[in-house]
C-alpha cells in the first residue's frame, strides 16, 4: 500500500480558491474513482492558514503512477501553477496483514 501525504502552501490568499477549483473540476471526486485508491482527501491545516492537505492511499505503487497519467491529475497540476507556491511531499510504504 502506499501512502502519500501532500501539503500544498498556497500562494497568499489563494487558499480557498484552489480548493474551489479542485471541487469544481472534480479531482477529488473522479481521484477516488481511479483504479486502487482507497483514500483521497483534503482538509485545511489548523496550524497554517495557507495550507491545503492531501491524503492520498493506493493499493500500489503502480496504482498511483496510473492516477497520475489522468486528465484530472493533469488540471491538478495546471492549477497547482496558479494556486500554489509549494509542495511537499511524503511517501509512506504500509502492509495489511
Amino acid at each position: 500500500m502506499k501512502i502519500l501525504y501532500v501539503k500544498y502552501v498556497c500562494k497568499e490568499d489563494k487558499r480557498e480558491a484552489f480548493y474551489k477549483a479542485i471541487k469544481e473540476n472534480k479531482i477529488d471526486e473522479l481521484s477516488r474513482k481511479d483504479k486502487g485508491n482507497l483514500k483521497y482527501d483534503y482538509s485545511y491545516s489548523t496550524e497554517e492558514s495557507n495550507v491545503l492537505v492531501l491524503n492520498e492511499v493506493w493499493e500500489s505503487d503502480e496504482d498511483a503512477q496510473l492516477h497520475m497519467k489522468t486528465k484530472h491529475f493533469e488540471k491538478l497540476g495546471e492549477l497547482k501553477v496558479e494556486f500554489v507556491a509549494e509542495v511537499k511531499l511524503e511517501k509512506y510504504r504500509a502492509e495489511i496483514f
